[in-house]
């Protein structure tokens, strides 16, 4: 299981990485994107397929982004988690938020090997306040069932 502190580290990063922003506003990763930028994040966005969300510029993969971020979250494809990772490891990016349905056992394989902090199985979204809507509800149950990191 994800440790609460883990958890705090990254959501206390100021620069984040969102790999898999897309230009579909409906596609999870922009409402990734979108979520953290409303809570004050400097979030760069990730698309080797767009040039720009928002007119801001989207860089093609993390090794091109000028300023190292401190964290990245990935929500890419199963496909690509590890190909992310590893250039995430590159590029000097050691803490890391892999979304549930990106996440692979390369994947974490690579981060523990690479000593790479690492938050899987969990959304973003019901750990980076103020949760709103579904993510509260879904965090509230997660509670119950004591399935939330401690």
């Amino acid at each position: 299981m994800i440790s609460k502190q883990l958890v705090e580290e990254f959501v206390n990063q100021k620069r984040i990485a969102v790999v898999g922003v897309s230009s579909n506003p409906r596609k999870f990763g922009t409402s990734c994107y979108t979520h953290l930028k409303e809570r004050n994040y400097e979030v760069i966005p990730v698309n080797p397929h767009v040039a720009e969300i928002g007119g801001e510029k989207c860089y093609p993969d993390l090794l091109s982004i000028p300023n190292k971020p401190d964290a990245a979250l990935i929500i890419v494809p199963k496909v690509e988690t590890e190909k992310v990772v590893k250039q995430a490891h590159k590029a000097g990016i050691n803490l890391l938020w892999i979304q549930q349905t990106s996440e692979t056992k390369g994947a974490l394989d690579f981060c523990k090997a690479n000593k790479i902090k690492v938050i899987s199985g969990e959304c973003i979204m019901m750990f980076t306040e103020p949760v709103k809507s579904l993510h509260r509800f879904h965090r509230f149950i997660n509670k119950i069932v004591h399935r939330l990191p401690a």
